[in-house]
């Protein structure tokens, strides 16, 4: 697993003021974000991360990756042409201070949350710290199940939902330097990642977040088939993805010819995506090669209708491989998204008939929903609509892991 040992504090905060003009963050907003930068340098002075970096490294590196995540779902959001104009900047620098000095008030004794409020004069600063440190404490204590929806659902209505990102972000970076801990450590902050983090952030569909937290701990805490997918990834990555992208082009070009506007694209799957694959393929007697491959074909859409015409178009240049057909357009996943996936060969296709493809069918609106959920909610809804969906979420989130 790549560490990130970038120890140099100016660095860090370089990247993260890019990070927030590439936003489109005001400069007074910066000069905020910079401000919580140097409060959090000055409370986490002479505190160490087991890298040997400065503690204040961490608080920044946890606000990078928000704000790629965030910079990734606006552009998403803009190419579709979402509305975006709730968000604003003060939740972004919001959001970013909250990150810079999330961990202040449990690592240093002399302050509090009143503390965090008065040096900000922003009560929701606050209240998103309280929020990090109580999301803390439910995964540390997920065995007591009547607790976690209680906590989490305190953590939400008081801050809303971003205190969740800042923790998944926070938990995304601990992965990514965990090599530097002892083999117990390891074990113990994956087995959490892989039984409470990575599910927290599937089931807000979040999958930005969900597939690099499953993936980093997926080397921990099943190693033999971790390497074992890494392996068969490597060995016909650059075949496959050369090929898939190549198909890609011939479809865009079919449906160019037709009434269907669509967009063709490519979705990356992820190690443990992959694993999953393959244990499928044992079960079914699939082709080894589709369930291998890197990427997934992405039928877009303007609207549900349009996808039952694509899948016109798709049946008169394709035969499926299997009547294993996932029709979530007629009957929905529980959070909402709705596609149609399925296993298909191009024998029209002379340079690929021999080869078996995985393609989904589903609108933008639903593609956007499967990629970043909540996230891209935050940016064109106000909280208060959402928020009641989250907290059913939540609640059916602490069911699932009674029954584990």
């Amino acid at each position: 697993m790549s560490q990130d040992h970038d120890c140099t504090s100016e660095s860090n905060i370089f990247k993260l003021n890019q990070s927030l003009r590439a936003f489109g963050v005001s400069e007074s907003g910066i000069e905020r974000s910079n401000h919580a930068h140097h409060y959090a340098h000055k409370w986490h002075n002479g505190q160490m991360r087991k890298c040997g970096c400065p503690y204040v490294t961490h608080t920044v590196a946890v606000a990078i990756i928000l704000m790629s995540w965030l910079i990734e779902v606006k552009a998403a959001l803009t190419r579709l042409m979402a509305p975006i104009s709730s968000i604003h900047d003060d939740a972004i620098v919001r959001l970013i201070i909250a990150a810079l000095v999330h961990d202040l008030v449990e690592d240093v004794d002399a302050l509090d949350l009143t503390d965090i409020e008065r040096e900000f004069g922003d009560k929701q600063v606050a209240s998103l710290v309280d929020s990090v440190t109580k999301i803390e404490t439910t995964a540390a204590n997920k065995a007591r199940i009547e607790t976690i929806s209680k906590l989490l659902i305190h953590a939400i209505s008081s801050c809303g939902v971003a205190g969740i990102f800042i923790k998944l972000a926070d938990r995304l970076h601990n992965m990514k330097t965990l090599g530097v801990m002892n083999s117990d450590k390891q074990a113990s902050i994956a087995k959490e990642t892989w039984d409470f983090y990575a599910p927290l952030a599937d089931l807000l569909g979040i999958r930005v977040a969900y597939r690099e937290l499953m993936d980093s701990s997926f080397e921990y805490v099943h190693p033999k088939e971790f390497n074992e997918t890494k392996e068969i990834l490597a060995s016909t990555y650059y075949q496959r993805k050369a090929l898939i992208e190549s198909v890609r082009y011939l479809l865009q070009q079919e449906f160019d010819k037709s009434d269907v506007k669509v967009e063709v694209i490519l979705r990356r799957r992820h190690l443990y995506g992959l694993f999953k694959k393959r244990e499928l393929h044992s079960e079914r007697e699939w082709p080894l090669n589709s369930m291998a491959d890197p990427l997934v074909i992405v039928i877009l859409t303007d609207n549900e209708d349009d996808c039952y015409g694509a899948n016109s178009v798709l049946r008169t240049i394709s035969t499926p491989w299997t009547a294993d057909v996932k029709n979530y357009l007629d009957c929905p996943k529980r959070n909402g998204f709705s596609s149609l996936r399925k296993l298909v060969r191009f024998d029209s296709i002379d340079a690929i008939s021999e080869h078996i493809f995985e393609v989904q069918v589903t609108t933008r609106n639903m593609h956007l929903t499967a990629e970043y959920g909540f996230l891209a909610r935050w940016f064109y809804e106000e909280e208060q609509k959402f928020q009641a969906d989250c907290i059913a979420q939540i609640i059916d989130f602490a069911g699932e892991l009674d029954n584990q």
